[in-house]
């Protein structure tokens, strides 16, 4: 094996709601390497920190995190699902903005293109009504959400979330990511659409690849296997950098 390979570092980010740690489950499929859970503060091992209420606040975390994380000599790569895609756009557009070492590949999936605009205001309904319409979407049992305890430490959360995610509005930029994307697309999934996931095309200088799978909006649960083999097999042959 390349030993680049068992250097690589994966660092995965949150969807709405959710802790990165969960990725934490696929390491047992990496062929070397190491999976870097970025949690934003207010969830998973930051639950005692407040909130962050802006994707400024978010991303200038999360780029401290990548930081602290990096030696000069890593390899290292990104994964982001739904909310999570969207953080790693805007966290490698801060990366450039400050003359930092970007990937040459970056893994996305649930996520419309950033200059699609979100037309869904989910994070302004309340009650039983907000709960109804995140069941639909799926991820969440049903037994979650009749835990009392679970809903109060876990609504905070999504509806911040979800808050940053709806009301983003994609910056006018001439500069393109200088990386690869590639793109786990379910065409079942009911929060995207394949038009307009495919416009990540227009938003980096880089190749553009859709890698299909079978589910809704959370088919990643059941296709984690299948996409880490999927990330070895590209980054295997994924050339330096692009420059910037």
């Amino acid at each position: 094996m390349d030993t680049k390979m068992k250097k690589r570092k994966l660092f995965c980010l949150p969807h709405a709601g959710a802790s990165a740690t969960l990725y934490l489950q696929c390491e047992k499929y990496l062929d070397g390497g190491e999976i870097i859970p970025l949690d934003p503060p207010g969830r998973g091992r930051r639950m005692s920190e407040p909130l962050c209420e802006t994707i400024e606040e978010v991303v200038a975390d999360l780029k401290a995190q990548v930081v602290s994380h990096l030696s000069p000599d890593d390899d290292f790569t990104f994964y982001g699902h739904s909310m999570g895609a969207l953080l790693i756009y805007e966290l490698l557009h801060e990366m450039m903005r400050d003359g930092m070492r970007l990937p040459s590949h970056i893994f996305i999936s649930g996520r419309n293109s950033p200059s699609v605009p979100q037309r869904t205001r989910l994070h302004k309904l309340s009650g039983q009504m907000f709960i109804d319409r995140i069941m639909n979407i799926g991820g969440t049992s049903k037994e979650f959400f009749e835990n009392p305890v679970l809903v109060k430490l876990y609504v905070p959360i999504m509806k911040t979330d979800l808050k940053i995610v709806e009301t983003y509005r994609h910056p006018k930029r001439e500069a393109l990511l200088p990386v690869n994307i590639s793109c786990f697309y379910a065409p079942d999934d009911p929060c995207i659409s394949l038009k307009s996931v495919e416009k990540w095309a227009r938003l980096t200088s880089g190749t553009f690849r859709m890698h299909y799978f079978e589910g809704n909006h959370f088919f990643i649960f059941y296709e984690f296997e299948n996409m880490v083999r999927i990330m070895e097999e590209t980054l295997s042959t994924v050339d330096e950098p692009i420059p910037y």
